[in-house]
């Protein structure tokens, strides 16, 4: 059955933006050992999913175990930033100039949007005009927790456990360069991506999607429609092209555990498909 959502939540469950990453109940092809060619040990691919309620986080011995014999952790970017380097972040996420959604939207588009704000996701006047400032894809990010509640980050989770295991952090690209992955979306592409559906259904669909552990699903899901191949290539394709040699020289040099965005392992173009090109061996691990 087709699976009518926003594309962002795709991006935020699956594609990794922001160092949110975290982990759900795994099954299927969602962790993968990398072997073979000029490796001597083993190293680890993981497929996260970024948001989740604390009661559903589930940090086990089995994971904790493929960390502990790794000697690097490879995130997509920082998790640990100076209190200066978060606000200059979180002043990114607002409009240019000042400006509301109101500015780059039709009448049209703008009364439904406040409609579905306020009737279906019950946002309070002032919760409403404080969403109006945000980029469209920073709206829905905090919409979508502001409904989970409590959430947890597993990145920070597997980050705090690998200090404490002495490994070497790592990251595959700058929080910088993934502000500028959003922003090369206009205001008005960002508006159009939304569903203006039930966020909490979508979420939990796509739950459904994690659990099955199929990695080609989820990529389809992301690419599904002519008209978001934007976001196969810029979110996804160009993305694990710079990341590959980079995990390339992890691997090379130490058994490294490398967790990103389960979206990017599947597809043509993804990471188990890409390394396996390269010449490597990759094996579904059960966690």
């Amino acid at each position: 059955m087709k699976i009518i959502t926003s594309k962002y939540l795709f991006i935020i469950l699956f594609i990794s933006f922001l160092g949110i990453n975290v982990v759900f109940a795994q099954k299927g092809e969602l962790c993968w050992a990398i072997t073979g060619k000029d490796i001597r040990n083993p190293s680890y691919l993981y497929g996260t999913i970024h948001i989740v309620p604390k009661s559903e986080m589930k940090f086990g011995a089995s994971l904790k175990n493929l960390i502990n014999q790794c000697d690097v952790l490879v995130l997509e970017t920082d998790v640990k930033l100076p209190i200066g380097e978060q606000i200059r972040v979180a002043k990114l996420t607002f409009l240019p100039d000042g400006n509301t959604i109101k500015h780059y939207i039709s009448d049209a588009e703008y009364n439904r949007y406040e409609k579905w704000m306020k009737d279906s996701m019950k946002l309070s006047d002032g919760d409403f005009k404080k969403h109006l400032r945000f980029k469209p894809f920073f709206s829905y990010s905090l919409l979508l927790t502001q409904k989970l509640g409590r959430i947890k980050s597993y990145d920070q989770e597997i980050y705090s456990y690998a200090m404490k295991k002495n490994l070497k952090f790592e990251k595959l690209e700058s929080i910088e360069y993934q502000l500028a992955v959003i922003d090369s979306f206009s205001i008005k592409q960002q508006f159009d991506m939304l569903s203006f559906g039930n966020v909490m259904d979508e979420y939990n669909q796509m739950l459904d999607v994690y659990n099955n552990g199929d990695i080609e699903a989820m990529y389809n899901q992301v690419v599904e429609g002519s008209q978001f191949s934007d976001i196969q290539k810029i979110m996804l394709d160009n993305r694990n092209n710079n990341w590959v040699p980079r995990i390339v020289n992890f691997i090379t040099l130490n058994p490294s555990f490398i967790a990103v965005g389960a979206a990017h392992l599947g597809g043509p173009k993804g990471l188990v498909a890409q390394l396996r090109k390269q010449g490597y061996t990759l094996t579904p691990v059960k966690i």
